[in-house]
């Protein structure tokens, strides 16, 4: 009986076809998928801010009503002076230049003290809490920890950024501090659009100062 069977030629060029058909295929499937890191972005940003406002709000913690009659003696997250105490933290009590990185690490489901520390949280991501100034805070996150991907921000040289900045002012107020995660929160009611949101960062790096050097990257 005849059997029939492909011939090696024939496998080949069946191999070589579906080659070409994914090459041409992902790059276009992929313009549809959701952007996973835009995704964390966005969720970052307002686990900062419930956090953060979280702390403003109880007077316990920054209070900010006057002294003896007289005008507020600090505002916000500029009143490191007064000491924080159980109940209002469950850890140790804080107070100074350290006070908003212990008390918002321990909103953020963190214990650790050292305000340069990268600390992992839950899904993995590495959060870096330092303080700029008197009431002035950046949150550093890199979302898949520093043992993976690119650990850059977004940049020229790199346009596919794990690493995500906010600024927070002693107000509360969270700001993008890097082109990327402007151009994320700029638009975040929409998930399927990476390039647009590169060549919104690439136009945000071009025209807006976030402080900071051009570094190397892969893109």
């Amino acid at each position: 009986m005849k059997q029939n069977a492909f011939t090696m030629s024939e496998i080949l060029i069946a191999v070589a076809i579906i080659g070409i058909i994914a090459a041409v295929s992902v790059p276009l499937f992929s313009d549809f998928m959701p952007d996973g890191n835009k995704a964390k972005v966005i969720k970052y940003n307002d686990k900062i801010k419930t956090a953060t406002n979280t702390l403003l709000d109880n007077e316990g913690i920054y209070y900010s009503a006057p002294v003896n009659g007289g005008a507020a003696s600090c505002v916000g997250l500029e009143c490191e002076g007064r000491p924080v105490v159980a109940p209002y933290t469950t850890t140790k009590a804080c107070e100074g230049s350290t006070k908003y990185s212990v008390l918002i690490k321990q909103q953020l489901g963190i214990y650790s003290y050292d305000i340069n520390h990268k600390s992992e949280m839950s899904d993995g991501s590495h959060w870096t809490i330092t303080r700029q100034d008197l009431g002035q805070y950046q949150i550093t996150v890199d979302s898949d920890g520093t043992d993976s991907g690119h650990n850059c921000v977004f940049s020229n040289s790199c346009t596919n950024p794990d690493t995500f900045i906010f600024n927070i002012d002693k107000y509360g107020r969270v700001t993008p501090g890097d082109a990327m995660t402007d151009a994320y929160l700029s638009n975040a009611t929409d998930l399927r659009n990476k390039k647009a949101d590169v060549a919104l960062a690439k136009t945000y790096l071009s025209e807006r100062d976030y402080g900071q050097e051009e570094e190397s990257g892969d893109n």
